[in-house]
């Protein structure tokens, strides 16, 4: 989203879902296969998630084994309250959670991946902290804690199910500018506000006493 020079930056919680979505589907194949190497996993053991599994809907839909890994990431909003920095503009802290439902045939490997998948996910969250530079903004992320589940699924004898959860909270600023927006409302729905190109600036000396 471009930043208006009147009103600034707004910023939204589907902006940091976006850009952790395509940071995931950029990288998992990278981060899944050395977590193969690391846990000494035969290779294509963690599946790579297709780029349709991917939801911003808190649900795992349509359970089958055809459709697994399955991803949810979702940012239910912010942590605490907004804080105003030196530049005028608000920084708060974004919580985000990413789910992952994988499907093995036995108990004992439905774990490995869930833990394998879920500690990759770690690493790419925390080491691409700066989702190649599509949000502005970012000052620390850190990890919020992780649980591993099972998935009640009814009609299959074939496979074991688990989720994996992953929780993140994003420090971020320049969210909004305390005195941005226009100095009167606009009462024409067709109007484009300008974008400034160019600005002067004019300082004044004065003596330091």
């Amino acid at each position: 989203m471009s930043e208006s020079s009147v009103f600034g930056n707004f910023f939204s919680g589907h902006q940091l879902e976006e850009a952790v979505t395509n940071t995931l589907q950029k990288w998992y194949p990278t981060y899944l296969k050395e977590a193969e190497r690391q846990y000494g996993f035969q290779p294509q053991t963690l599946k790579i998630p297709p780029l349709d599994a991917y939801t911003t809907r808190n649900t795992f839909e349509f359970l089958s084994s055809e459709d697994f890994p399955k991803v949810v990431v979702i940012s239910p909003g912010t942590v605490g309250t907004s804080v105003l920095t030196g530049s005028k503009t608000y920084r708060a802290i974004w919580r985000l959670g990413v789910g992952i439902a994988l499907a093995a045939d036995t108990e004992e490997f439905a774990n490995q991946q869930a833990r394998a998948t879920g500690a990759a996910t770690r690493a790419l969250i925390l080491q691409k902290s700066s989702l190649d530079g599509s949000i502005k903004g970012i000052v620390d992320v850190s990890s919020d804690g992780e649980s591993y589940d099972d998935i009640p699924v009814q009609g299959t004898k074939l496979q074991l199910f688990k989720s994996v959860a992953m929780y993140f909270m994003f420090d971020i600023e320049n969210i909004v500018r305390k005195y941005g927006g226009p100095s009167q409302p606009d009462l024409d729905p067709n109007r484009q506000w300008p974008i400034a190109e160019t600005v002067d600036v004019e300082l004044e000396k004065e003596a330091i006493t």
